[in-house]
């Protein structure tokens, strides 16, 4: 047997091996030997074996299987490291003998040497540019192209060889603004070139928005109000668009990029998933869901991907009549692959958070929940069952750690909130549902204590926190106040929110608008400076109360009080809107009072009227006056308070019992104008009704101090007592006309 084998396989070893160094002396080896004697082949020589190791690492050993070629180049040396390399012979039934050790010694390494770094230089928009770079060492570098600190993006046109390259840009535009150089690495070093600072000129950028490079697609100058479309990168599928938008002064700025066109090559194979399901039916959930986590596992997603994955979640839950814990396990992490913050672009145009137009697509929360729904397990610690008029209900909470990254923060408020500003979800996203779903809100409001991921300082008047849910419906998809409500026991930790159904919640962080919060000092400092005249009005008028007849001496005073707590109200009581009772308590009051200052200005007219017509004096009407301004008032507004309780709230009093403005328009045109505008700005926001509103009210209290309380003091040496009151009035403003406005003319 032995003489058998000796004389099938080369009986001796390769002759002459030699080995050189190559142009990589420290790192490569050419290993070249010559075939063994024809006596010693034994058969057809169908390739060679090189055996080879570091001396002083005896088992790194390393053996390459060869074709019938008689040299070959070793790879991955160590510099400056001694090795034993042997050569052996084989035929087709084995290998010969190896030839005896060579020793090779490999060259110490070099660092990179730059020879040619990149050019300068400035460039018009539109033409071609080439750069290039070039080092020597030993082993030869690699060489990778860097722009303004970072790899060079995959949209450009880059010839990267050892110790070489090469940048060609065509059609240059802004977005290749920076600076350019090359890194050259070995085993012995890294090193650089000079930077080469490019600039582009481009004279006709007005109403444009500028190109620039984004995710690795080049977005060409785009003029605003105009889409523009660019191929996804490879090996990506299909097109991304992106909108530029025109701004005020032709100043246009790009939108966030949409990616649903853009799909990967494993997920546009996917519609085979959905195939198998319409076949089979449930029978293929299980399957389809394994391939789906493994496709959306460990990897950034793309529009497209995301549309198709909830495409095949949808059909899945369509085609599944019960769920076991396996297949909802499943299911919920591919929505946790899904729902991965490195996903936050892809979600942004995918619109899988709302309702189609028709209502027909589900939402992605709403696709988890009903699929959870579906849970066929009643063990006690899965399912929670409740019997109610013989229906039994099952309760779904789904808690999203990252949805609050990916889902858009737009807020829809309702008409008892009027503040703007930049929004950010500072929670986390909880879901509740019953199924069968309930018709009607429910008889107590579930109560839901969210811990803020950003706290928030109660002296911070910068911001402000909102309890919200997501509304779906397609023109209202955004989150909502409606329904829901903060508790004052909220802190800076943690925010405990109230809602009267059940759907997704979350609460909404507002960073308010510098000029909001001016605006609102404005409106502070007005209405201080209108109260403190108010105040000072009245004490004047109750220090000279004998200089004007009683009973219109009682309105001006009932009038002006009744102004004064208008005024305080506005001040302290229009941040109070998180308490249902406090809302309504502060509602009826200014309801209350401002019935009564416009009861007590048409007493005052009629007053003044009667004060021309009668010869017998108005005592007896001053019971019926206090009755109209004060019980009838009163009466109004415990009965309007008692019948919209539901409602009641600060926007609703103004926008339900604004009615009477206009009636007493021609009685009282100051006050009139003054609190319209209250409303409107309670009701609409507007910063400019706003402002109209701060300093009208204080120049009604000035008109009121100035013509009711220094009328007082300017008036002491006119004898004001007499059966006609409106004289005596028209005498003391002739008088306070020429002490102030006719005094420069009269010498």
């Amino acid at each position: 047997m032995a003489t058998n084998e000796f004389l099938i396989v080369p009986s001796a070893a390769p002759v002459d091996v030699r080995i050189s160094p190559t142009a990589n002396g420290a790192t490569s080896a050419i290993v070249a030997w010559s075939i063994p004697t024809l006596f010693n082949q034994n058969g057809i020589i169908t390739g060679y074996h090189i055996k080879y190791f570091p001396l002083d690492q005896l088992q790194n050993e390393t053996v390459i299987s060869l074709g019938n070629i008689t040299q070959y180049t070793l790879l991955n040396l160590n510099p400056k490291r001694n090795y034993s390399i042997q050569v052996a012979a084989a035929t087709s039934i084995g290998i010969g003998p190896y030839s005896a050790a060579t020793i090779y010694e490999t060259h110490e390494a070099v660092a990179p040497n730059v020879t040619q770094s990149p050019r300068s230089s400035v460039v018009k928009a539109g033409t071609v540019i080439r750069l290039e770079c070039a080092a020597t060492g030993d082993p030869t570098p690699t060489t990778k192209w860097i722009k303004d600190n970072q790899p060079i993006s995959t949209v450009y046109n880059v010839l990267t060889n050892p110790g070489y390259g090469r940048l060609i840009v065509t059609d240059i535009g802004t977005a290749d603004n920076g600076s350019y150089w090359c890194q050259f690495t070995n085993i012995k070093a890294t090193i650089v070139t000079d930077a080469a600072i490019i600039a582009v000129e481009d004279s006709n950028t007005t109403g444009f928005c500028i190109d620039e490079i984004v995710n690795n697609m080049r977005w060409p100058k785009t003029y605003g109000g105009q889409t523009a479309i660019v191929s996804c990168p490879s090996p990506i599928q299909g097109n991304a668009t992106r909108l530029c938008t025109a701004g005020i002064n032709r100043a246009s700025t790009w939108e966030q990029i949409d990616t649903t066109g853009c799909q990967s090559p494993a997920f546009a194979a996917a519609t085979s998933l959905i195939n198998k399901l319409d076949s089979i039916g449930q029978g293929a959930a299980n399957e389809t869901l394994t391939e789906l986590e493994t496709l959306s596992a460990n990897k950034t997603l793309y529009g497209g991907d995301i549309i198709k994955a909830i495409e095949i979640l949808t059909k899945i839950n369509r085609v599944s009549t019960w769920v076991d814990a396996p297949l909802l396990t499943n299911y919920v992490n591919v929505h946790s692959n899904l729902l991965n913050s490195d996903n936050k672009n892809a979600w942004k145009y995918a619109s899988k958070f709302c309702l189609d137009i028709n209502g027909n697509t589900v939402s992605v929360m709403d696709n988890l929940e009903e699929f959870a729904s579906k849970m066929n397990d009643t063990s006690n610690n899965k399912t929670i069952t409740i019997l109610s008029n013989n229906i039994v209900q099952k309760q779904v909470i789904v808690i999203y750690k990252t949805l609050g990254n990916l889902i858009p923060a737009n807020l829809h408020r309702d008409r008892n909130a009027t503040s703007t500003g930049v929004n950010s979800v500072n929670s986390h996203i909880i879901s509740t549902s019953m199924y069968p779903n309930a018709a009607k809100n429910l008889s107590h409001p579930l109560q839901i204590t969210f811990v803020n991921k950003n706290a928030i300082n109660s002296n911070n008047n910068y911001v402000e926190i909102s309890c919200t849910f997501w509304q779906s419906k397609s023109g209202l998809c955004g989150w909502s106040t409606s329904g829901c409500w903060k508790d004052l026991k909220s802190n800076s930790t943690h925010t405990i929110c109230y809602c009267n159904h059940t759907t997704t919640f979350g609460t909404i962080l507002t960073h308010l608008p510098q000029d909001k919060i001016k605006l609102e000092v404005i409106i502070y400092i007005g209405c201080g400076l209108a109260s403190f005249l108010l105040a000072l009005t009245i004490a004047i008028n109750i220090i000279y109360w004998r200089r004007t007849p009683k009973i219109l001496g009682i309105i001006n005073v009932s009038m002006f009080i009744c102004i004064l707590i208008a005024n305080i109200i506005v001040i302290f009581g229009l941040i109070e809107t998180e308490s249902k009772l406090r809302c309504t308590i502060v509602a009826t009051i200014l309801h209350y009072v401002l019935l009564a200052a416009f009861a007590w200005m048409l007493c005052h007219s009629f007053y003044l009227f009667s004060s021309l017509t009668s010869k017998d004096g108005n005592g007896k009407y001053c019971k019926s006056f206090i009755f109209a301004a004060f019980i009838l008032a009163l009466a109004i507004a415990i009965v309007t308070a008692a019948v919209a309780i539901n409602g009641m709230g600060m926007q609703n009093y103004i926008q339900n019992n604004s009615s009477f403005l206009p009636a007493a328009l021609i009685l009282m045109l100051l006050l009139v104008i003054d609190w319209t505008l209250f409303v409107l700005f309670v009701a609409i926001g507007n910063v400019v009704l706003q402002y109209l509103f701060a300093v009208i009210n204080f120049l009604q209290a000035l008109y009121i101090f100035a013509f009711y309380g220094l009328k007082q003091i300017m008036c002491g040496n006119i004898d004001q007592v007499g059966n006609h009151a409106l004289n005596n009035l028209n005498m003391c403003y002739n008088y306070i006309y020429l002490k102030v406005v006719g005094m420069s003319n009269h010498k």
